[in-house]
């Protein structure tokens, strides 16, 4: 009888380590895996579309990040440039992202499904208010955006960027 408690209390130590390294090894590997940023699939026929002021002046921050990205942009709208600016509007998804890892108040920028920057933080927030009192919280919007840059000084290629059309934030 001694020897099957024994064995009884070493099965029983055994099982509960090995569900303990279970729930272990499946938080670290939670906790290690980058968020995935789940955007629901929306129908651009549906989202709202800021009116155009054709002005372009709101500028795009980050921008330095996702060079390729403007690069591309620009050399696939190459047709539609003035000098080595855009001349032709293109459309810029604004993207409240509730996940990014430094801001989850940030709103993220893409252009034909590049993400090309962010607005700025304090920018970011105002427009999350607009959003709020239009009762689009959390949507995605869209507005003209232009590339900018790409042009030859002193012999180097300028850093690409873009600006888009909204009303200034108060």
């Amino acid at each position: 009888m001694d020897i099957t408690i024994i064995l009884i209390t070493i099965a029983i130590c055994y099982v509960l380590l090995k569900l303990s390294n279970r729930k272990t090894t499946s938080r670290s590997k939670i906790t290690r895996a980058p968020q995935k940023r789940q955007r629901k699939q929306e129908n651009p026929e549906t989202l709202f579309a800021w009116p155009a002021l054709n002005e372009f002046e709101f500028e795009v921050v980050g921008e330095s990040y996702y060079q390729p990205a403007l690069a591309k942009l620009a050399n696939e709208h190459a047709d539609s440039t003035v000098g080595n600016e855009a001349a032709k509007p293109l459309t810029a998804h604004l993207i409240p992202d509730d996940f990014n890892e430094y801001d989850d108040k940030a709103v993220r920028v893409e252009i034909n499904g590049l993400h090309v920057g962010h607005l700025s933080r304090e920018d970011a927030r105002r427009f999350r208010r607009r959003l709020g009192a239009k009762k689009l919280t959390g949507q995605t919007t869209t507005c003209g955006a232009l590339i900018t840059g790409g042009h030859i000084v002193d012999g180097k290629q300028a850093h690409y960027g873009a600006v888009l059309d909204l009303k200034p934030f108060e």
